[in-house]
């Protein structure tokens, strides 16, 4: 390794680390007390989780999609 990119990484490498001692303004203010005040959500076993929701794509929703595209191309260009 070069001096000059031994320098740059250092150079890197400090600024990331001043970044990151720093306060973010109003990000306290972001959440309100009753978000803060409330409990943690139960965490629940993998085997306890709901189902996945049934797939929603089928083997025709490519042409759907598509043709759904053209209504809506269709719809614009008469809007203008």
């Amino acid at each position: 390794m070069t001096r000059q990119t031994k320098a740059s990484l250092l150079m890197i490498l400090c600024t990331g680390v001043l970044a990151s001692c720093g306060d973010v303004p109003g990000l306290d203010a972001a959440v309100s007390k009753e978000v803060e005040a409330a409990p943690y959500p139960e965490l629940l076993p993998a085997h306890a989780l709901p189902a996945a929701p049934e797939q929603r794509l089928t083997e025709s929703s490519e042409e759907e999609l598509a043709a759904r595209g053209a209504r809506l191309n269709r719809r614009a260009r008469e809007l203008q």
